[in-house]
């Protein structure tokens, strides 16, 4: 595991605590964009696509410390990421 996981990572007390990697996931770059970006509202008519943006504008907020909600956050990036590859592979089979 030493070069899969950072440093800081591999050295916590606390092995299930995943507050450092949802903090560096979510300020990075390509997460923002993904964000303002996302694929289930231009793909589906899953969510009405004001109340997702509400959704997601309330899950950034602090809560009770500088961290954003992660959670939920978290599920709406996953099924994001996951929407993505399963439009691609369909796209891929179509030409």
């Amino acid at each position: 595991m030493d070069r899969r996981l950072p440093e800081r990572l591999r050295n916590k007390a606390y092995k299930a605590e995943f507050s450092d990697l949802f903090h560096s996931v979510y300020y990075a770059t390509g997460t923002q964009n993904r964000i303002r970006h996302l694929a289930i509202p231009r793909h589906t008519d899953w969510f009405d696509p004001g109340r997702l943006q509400e959704r997601i504008a309330a899950a950034t907020q602090p809560q009770g410390s500088d961290d954003p909600g992660p959670w939920r956050l978290w599920r709406v990036l996953g099924a994001d990421l996951w929407l993505e590859q399963v439009m691609e592979a369909r796209e891929e089979n179509t030409v």
